[in-house]
Protein backbone atom coordinates (compact mmCIF):
# COMPACT_ATOMS: atom_id res chain seq x y z
CA UNK A 1 0.00 0.00 0.00
CA UNK A 2 2.83 2.38 0.70
CA UNK A 3 4.47 1.66 -2.62
CA UNK A 4 1.05 2.43 -4.11
CA UNK A 5 0.95 5.67 -2.12
CA UNK A 6 4.68 6.57 -2.82
CA UNK A 7 3.36 6.29 -6.93
CA UNK A 8 6.48 3.04 -6.66
CA UNK A 9 4.29 0.61 -8.46
CA UNK A 10 4.37 -0.03 -12.24
CA UNK A 11 1.52 1.28 -14.26
CA UNK A 12 -0.58 -1.95 -14.34
CA UNK A 13 0.29 -2.91 -10.48
CA UNK A 14 -1.27 0.26 -9.93
CA UNK A 15 -4.48 0.10 -11.95
CA UNK A 16 -4.91 -3.27 -10.52
CA UNK A 17 -4.41 -2.01 -6.65
CA UNK A 18 -6.87 0.83 -8.05
CA UNK A 19 -9.57 -1.38 -9.15
CA UNK A 20 -9.10 -3.89 -5.98
CA UNK A 21 -9.27 -0.29 -3.47
CA UNK A 22 -12.61 0.23 -5.10
CA UNK A 23 -14.18 -3.14 -4.54
CA UNK A 24 -12.78 -3.81 -1.07
CA UNK A 25 -13.91 -1.47 2.02
CA UNK A 26 -11.04 -2.26 4.31
CA UNK A 27 -8.76 -1.74 1.83
CA UNK A 28 -10.17 1.18 1.65
CA UNK A 29 -9.95 1.96 4.74
CA UNK A 30 -6.56 0.90 4.97
CA UNK A 31 -5.62 3.18 2.13
CA UNK A 32 -7.16 6.15 3.28
CA UNK A 33 -5.16 5.60 6.61
CA UNK A 34 -2.49 5.20 4.68
CA UNK A 35 -2.90 8.28 2.74
CA UNK A 36 -3.97 10.15 5.99
CA UNK A 37 0.14 9.03 7.23
CA UNK A 38 1.95 9.86 4.65
CA UNK A 39 -0.13 13.50 4.55
CA UNK A 40 1.13 13.75 8.32
CA UNK A 41 4.47 13.35 7.64
CA UNK A 42 4.85 15.69 5.11
CA UNK A 43 3.53 18.56 7.07
CA UNK A 44 5.98 21.15 7.89
CA UNK A 45 4.30 22.68 10.30
CA UNK A 46 6.19 23.09 13.67
CA UNK A 47 4.46 20.76 16.50
CA UNK A 48 3.86 22.64 20.32
CA UNK A 49 6.85 21.35 22.61
CA UNK A 50 5.22 18.44 24.60
CA UNK A 51 6.46 18.04 28.31
CA UNK A 52 5.65 14.89 29.27
CA UNK A 53 8.04 15.17 32.50
CA UNK A 54 6.69 17.47 34.79
CA UNK A 55 3.33 16.19 34.87
CA UNK A 56 4.49 12.81 35.16
CA UNK A 57 7.15 13.86 38.36
CA UNK A 58 4.00 15.69 39.39
CA UNK A 59 1.43 12.82 39.70
CA UNK A 60 4.43 10.83 40.91
CA UNK A 61 4.44 13.29 43.66
CA UNK A 62 1.24 13.14 44.52
CA UNK A 63 1.01 9.80 44.61
CA UNK A 64 3.72 9.23 47.31
CA UNK A 65 2.69 11.94 49.18
CA UNK A 66 6.29 14.09 48.72
CA UNK A 67 5.82 18.14 48.26
CA UNK A 68 6.42 19.90 45.23
CA UNK A 69 9.17 21.46 46.16
CA UNK A 70 11.37 18.68 47.31
CA UNK A 71 12.49 15.57 45.33
CA UNK A 72 11.12 12.23 46.14
CA UNK A 73 13.85 10.57 48.60
CA UNK A 74 15.56 7.06 47.04
CA UNK A 75 14.95 5.65 50.14
CA UNK A 76 11.94 3.42 51.12
CA UNK A 77 9.97 5.30 53.84
CA UNK A 78 10.51 2.00 55.95
CA UNK A 79 14.07 3.23 56.22
CA UNK A 80 15.81 6.29 57.04
CA UNK A 81 18.67 7.59 54.76
CA UNK A 82 20.97 7.62 56.90
CA UNK A 83 20.76 3.88 58.13
CA UNK A 84 21.02 2.73 55.05
CA UNK A 85 23.64 4.56 54.09
CA UNK A 86 24.93 3.20 57.29
CA UNK A 87 24.62 -0.10 56.03
CA UNK A 88 26.53 0.80 52.52
CA UNK A 89 29.29 2.06 54.54
CA UNK A 90 29.67 -0.66 57.04
CA UNK A 91 29.88 -3.33 53.53
CA UNK A 92 32.08 -1.73 52.01
CA UNK A 93 34.40 -1.68 54.77
CA UNK A 94 33.82 -5.33 55.57
CA UNK A 95 35.16 -6.16 51.72
CA UNK A 96 38.00 -3.57 52.39
CA UNK A 97 39.28 -5.51 55.45
CA UNK A 98 38.58 -8.73 53.81
CA UNK A 99 40.86 -7.80 50.54
CA UNK A 100 43.57 -6.66 53.28
CA UNK A 101 43.60 -9.80 54.99
CA UNK A 102 44.16 -11.43 51.55
CA UNK A 103 41.04 -13.21 52.06
CA UNK A 104 40.25 -12.95 47.60
CA UNK A 105 44.26 -13.65 47.40
CA UNK A 106 44.24 -16.95 46.03
CA UNK A 107 40.42 -17.88 45.34
CA UNK A 108 40.58 -19.22 41.84
CA UNK A 109 40.12 -22.91 42.70
CA UNK A 110 37.90 -23.13 46.03
CA UNK A 111 38.45 -26.66 46.07
CA UNK A 112 42.28 -26.34 46.56
CA UNK A 113 41.51 -23.22 48.60
CA UNK A 114 38.48 -23.71 50.44
CA UNK A 115 40.07 -24.62 53.83
CA UNK A 116 42.34 -21.64 54.13
CA UNK A 117 39.86 -19.08 52.95
CA UNK A 118 37.38 -20.32 55.87
CA UNK A 119 40.43 -20.34 58.03
CA UNK A 120 40.60 -16.30 57.07
CA UNK A 121 36.78 -15.71 57.58
CA UNK A 122 37.03 -17.25 61.18
CA UNK A 123 40.15 -14.75 61.88
CA UNK A 124 38.16 -11.98 60.86
CA UNK A 125 35.03 -13.13 62.65
CA UNK A 126 37.30 -13.13 65.52
CA UNK A 127 38.90 -9.72 65.05
CA UNK A 128 35.68 -8.01 64.44
CA UNK A 129 34.13 -9.98 67.68
CA UNK A 130 36.73 -8.33 69.92
CA UNK A 131 36.27 -4.79 68.82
Amino acid sequence: MAAFVAWELAPAQSRAVSRHIARCADCRLWYREVLDLAEAWQDERELPDLDLVTPVLARLRAQAGTPAGRPASPWPRSLPGRVVFLHYAVAASMALVLFHLGVFHDVGDVAQHGAALSGQVTRLVQILARL
